[in-house]
């Protein structure tokens, strides 16, 4: 339920302005077609989350959806490089071998 994700996101930003609340928020954003500010955030976030493998992955999809493959492919590898377990490894190679 995306509009309702968004929503409650949208409620939450204020009370807890992180970089991981935002992130989320900007998936959501993705989810329901708002993909311009999704990626306007995703790239706010960028200096800060630039080492937070969850960020890259996010992002990676996020860009993905908005076309944008050959960035969508360079987060998919930083993504895939700082991944802790073979199955996230894996996981996010399947969705980069679908780019």
């Amino acid at each position: 339920d995306w509009p309702q994700i968004l929503h409650l996101y949208t409620a939450l930003l204020p009370l807890e302005p992180t970089p991981v609340v935002r992130v989320n928020h900007a998936v959501a954003m993705a989810e329901n077609g708002l993909l311009a500010a999704a990626l306007a955030t995703l790239n706010e976030l960028r200096d800060a989350l630039a080492d937070y493998q969850p960020y890259l992955a996010a992002h990676a999809a996020v860009l993905a959806m908005a076309g944008q493959t050959d960035a969508a492919r360079l987060a998919y590898d930083q993504a895939i490089a700082l991944a802790p377990h073979e199955s996230d490894r894996q996981f996010l190679a399947a969705r980069a071998g679908r780019l």
